[in-house]
């Protein structure tokens, strides 16, 4: 369980701008045309908005709300995921390898923005290191797949993602 995390600071700008660049490198594959309903969140002052938090389990959960016109609710979820295991074999390169040890931290980060003049939740998730991962477009899902993946991440990807949908819809 993790019981601090040092940044809770919005910072959805630099996020975005790291896997811009990710992406515009071209080492995907996925659609990321609808992907600049997001950039006005890049520029967004939340100076004005209440801030609360909380951890569950390997998650910080950031909320930051809004009376004003606008954005509404801006939930941001920091996931810090540890893996320590041995794969019995994997695929390198093309080529089978022994048991392999993993032990790593996996980094999510997940941003959801509702806004009151529009019912449609958008949600972006992103992996540290890796780049943008997913993102939502109310419920329609536009995933990212990379020629290259860190091993281990199949590990833990989706009961991760589905801890991370469900805290989405219950805070």
């Amino acid at each position: 369980m993790l019981t601090s995390f040092t940044q809770t600071d919005f910072d959805f700008a630099k996020t975005y701008g790291q896997d811009k660049i990710v992406l515009r490198d071209g080492h995907f594959m996925g659609d990321t045309n609808s992907l600049n309903v997001f950039e006005n969140f890049t520029k967004l002052d939340i100076s004005k908005f209440q801030h609360s938090a909380k951890d569950n389990g390997n998650h910080h959960i950031d909320i930051w709300t809004s009376s004003s016109l606008g954005t509404c609710k801006i939930m941001k979820i920091s996931s810090k995921i540890p893996i320590d295991t041995t794969i019995n074999e994997t695929e390198i390169n093309g080529q089978k390898t022994g048991p392999q040890t993993i032990r790593a931290t996996f980094e999510f980060v997940t941003y959801q923005f509702t806004q009151r003049h529009n019912p449609n939740k958008l949600t972006y998730i992103s992996i540290r290191h890796e780049g943008l991962s997913e993102y939502y477009i109310d419920n329609k899902e536009f995933q990212i797949s990379y020629v290259t993946a860190f091993v281990g991440m199949e590990l833990i990807y989706n009961k991760t993602k589905k801890e991370i949908l469900t805290m989405l819809t219950t805070n």
